[in-house]
């Protein structure tokens, strides 16, 4: 009977499949084999006792959160993202991230909308068109239903727009240093860099950003070998960056005799210059501690805890302050220490995302990575990433209308493919 129960507690532990395995096996189960009716008996058992302890095991799994899909499976990524700026505007503190909450403020207005009208949908389809018997009014209700319908997706267009634009934390810096290089073609690449310098000066004035040339670096013979702009104005970035990378010319250079065809190259690296950095610390981060102050001061240091260490938590960042008699002066001033080392590193990171984004469009400059080209025996200008071919090169090299329409149509590419990733 020990055997039976051992046998039995062993199955109900296991699935169906290996208890028999186990019941079958010759070594633990010789003596119940000779014992027929019993075998029976036992397996009848040991299987009513396995079924019930899988409903059971089944029953609390299927409570347990283990068992629960996650339910960002059944949510389109739009969906993902509204819950993400809820929750982080939830969690934001309005004093020490008044940045942030303004830059998603216009966000989370679109959710909110968003929400309020699936519900006003939800409460018109409740009343189901095929109960209303009034045609009239059966008209009325499904005309309604599709301009929420129509509403709705015109907002969530709107939110993708604003949750993009909201990915690229320089989407609206006001400031743009672009870098202009000579690339592969020796003087032909400089007399070509030159013109693509002019371009970009034309452009600026006629969009009205404030231009200033930082550096400029001429080659003995003529043109540009490398030329440094600082351009600012409203969503300067925002168009500028699509210039970033390497532009191709072909054409016959005037220093060429023989009439033949050159290919050239220019390098555009566009950098955002940021500005507002915002230097949050919360209460939460910080550990304090106070200790009697050394040195000078006299029985006033000895007998007071003025001294303060701060710690920052997320950074590990220590600041000490002994400075001033006063523990709360102290405090003050570690704070300023604190926030001003926290600006550097922040402005650190903002750096070496800049020199990510001028590695990544300057590249080598070689004539097959290149972005554009100029085609003046053709008279052709021809972008790569949207497949445009445009004429009249001098119209388009004097910086007007046709480059800005050319910017603007990539744009509207970039910002459509990116919208449909968000809604798909």
């Amino acid at each position: 009977m020990i055997m039976g129960s051992a046998i039995c507690w062993r199955a109900i532990k296991c699935s169906s499949f290996k208890m028999k395995e186990i019941l079958g096996m010759k070594t633990m189960c010789v003596q119940v084999r000779n014992y027929p009716r019993f075998y029976t008996t036992l397996s009848r058992v040991c299987l009513t006792s396995c079924s019930n302890y899988y409903r059971h095991y089944k029953t609390c799994d299927n409570n347990s959160h283990y068992a629960t899909k996650p339910s960002h499976e059944k949510q389109s990524n739009l969906e993902l993202q509204m819950t993400r700026f809820l929750d982080e505007f939830k969690t934001l503190d309005p004093v020490v991230n008044s940045v942030r909450i303004k830059q998603i403020r216009p966000i989370v207005s679109l959710i909110q909308s968003i929400d309020q009208v699936k519900s006003d949908m939800k409460s018109l389809e409740e009343m189901g068109t095929d109960k209303i018997e009034d045609k009239e009014m059966k008209s009325l209700c499904e005309e309604e239903i599709k301009t929420y319908q129509d509403e709705l997706v015109n907002l969530e267009h709107k939110l993708a727009t604003a949750i993009i634009q909201d990915e690229d934390q320089f989407e609206h810096c006001t400031e743009v240093m672009m870098e202009i290089s000579a690339g592969v073609g020796g003087q032909e690449a400089m007399l070509f860099a030159q013109e693509v310098y002019e371009m970009y000066i034309g452009y600026g004035q006629q969009r009205g950003l404030d231009c200033q040339t930082v550096v400029f670096s001429t080659s003995e013979m003529g043109g540009l070998r490398q030329a440094t702009l600082n351009l600012s104005g409203p969503d300067c970035f925002s168009y500028l960056k699509y210039e970033g990378g390497v532009h191709r010319v072909q054409r016959v250079p005037k220093t060429e005799r023989s009439g033949r065809l050159h290919t050239s190259t220019v390098s555009v690296a566009v950098l955002p210059q940021p500005k507002d950095i915002e230097v949050a610390v919360a209460e939460k981060d910080l550990k304090i501690e106070t200790k009697r102050a050394s040195g000078a001061g006299g029985q006033h240091v000895n007998k007071t805890d003025s001294a303060v260490r701060m710690t920052h938590i997320p950074t590990g960042i220590v600041v000490e302050c002994q400075e001033d008699r006063s523990q709360i002066k102290n405090r003050s001033i570690a704070m300023d220490k604190l926030k001003r080392l926290l600006y550097e590193a922040q402005f650190e990171e903002q750096e070496t995302k800049c020199k990510i984004k001028r590695k990544v469009q300057v590249g080598r400059k070689t004539r097959n990575e290149k972005i554009r080209t100029y085609n003046y025996p053709q008279d052709r200008i021809t972008d790569h990433r949207i497949h445009k071919t445009l004429y009249s090169v001098a119209e388009f090299m004097s910086g007007g209308s046709a480059l800005h329409e050319l910017i603007d149509e990539i744009r509207t590419h970039d910002y459509a493919f990116r919208i449909d990733q968000l809604l798909s």
